[in-house]
């Protein structure tokens, strides 16, 4: 069992797969070093098993943003 996690770059186009296609890891969290600050970023996932993967999450919009002062 695993699972896929994919995003879009921030462009609004296709998804790309970050983490998960080969590994049975479940991470709870992940970081993204090349990020924009000011861009939203959307984000999906699906669980993968024995029986192939699951359906697509709906997307799920981050805006990367600066540390407040």
């Amino acid at each position: 069992m695993s699972y896929i996690l994919s995003w879009d770059y921030g462009l609004g186009g296709t998804f790309v797969s970050l983490y998960g296609d080969t590994t049975a890891s479940l991470l709870t969290d992940y970081i993204i070093t090349n990020v924009t600050s000011g861009t939203y970023y959307k984000f999906t996932y699906r669980a993968r098993n024995t029986h192939g993967d699951g359906p697509e999450s709906d997307s799920v919009t981050i805006l990367a943003a600066t540390v407040p002062i």
